[in-house]
């Protein structure tokens, strides 16, 4: 009889802290997606954001203001407001670099857009070998992507055409994650994939699918695990 009482007792203190558990990590979900600021690119702001994307390498607060010819600390205050707004990022004390976020900012839209025929990406399988392939915008790069014959991709990876038309579009960051990808010596069907996905995924980052309401969903959630 003790035995059930205390086998109940275990179950229910389990159970709410199982609950307890669940609801703490919704709660810092909520916490961190609506802590994010949402800002105003400033001209200033801007320029920062320029200044910090010509450089592969984090910069220090004074040598951006000396080289746009700002105030020190009115420099150092809209770093941190890019910081604090998740567009700038410190990875090591006194230092800063553009992050994801902050590439996209600068231009937003500009490898969404359609191009030019003679900006657009041409799908080869060898050298004077067209495919009949060509694509007029990021989201145009995906789509052939996903019927580009393998042997396309590898000679394209192979000499970095890609990675070179993306930085003529401004788009370094795709261009680093296919250079990571060329690094990797995947061939093939796979090789496609990665490239695809990587491609996809920047199309849905700068069309803003990743920013869903995770609140709303965190709160359903939360509703939901209460109700259990």
């Amino acid at each position: 009889m003790h035995c059930c009482i205390y086998v109940e007792k275990y179950d229910k203190t389990r159970r709410a802290w199982e609950i307890s558990k669940s609801l703490k990590k919704v709660l810092c979900t909520i916490h961190r997606s609506e802590c994010t600021p949402l800002m105003r690119i400033t001209p200033i702001k801007k320029t920062i954001l320029e200044e910090l994307a010509k450089e592969s390498q984090p910069k220090k607060p004074k040598d951006i203001a000396k080289k746009l010819g700002l105030n020190f600390s009115s420099c150092m205050m809209h770093i941190l407001g890019l910081k604090k707004a998740g567009y700038v990022s410190s990875p090591k004390r006194g230092y800063y670099e553009l992050t994801d976020r902050g590439t996209a900012a600068l231009k937003p839209k500009s490898s969404l857009t359609q191009l030019s025929p003679e900006k657009g990406f041409y799908f080869y399988t060898g050298i004077n070998q067209y495919s009949g392939l060509h694509a007029n915008s990021l989201l145009d790069f995906c789509e052939k992507l996903k019927i580009a014959d393998p042997q396309s991709v590898k000679f394209h990876i192979a000499r970095r055409d890609f990675e070179r038309w993306l930085e003529s579009l401004g788009d370094r960051e795709l261009a680093r994650k296919l250079g990571a990808i060329r690094e990797k010596g995947a061939s093939g069907e796979e090789l496609r994939r990665l490239v695809y996905e990587a491609a996809k995924s920047r199309c849905d980052e700068l069309n803003g699918v990743l920013k869903v309401s995770q609140p709303v969903e965190s709160r359903k959630s939360m509703k939901e695990a209460m109700q259990k």
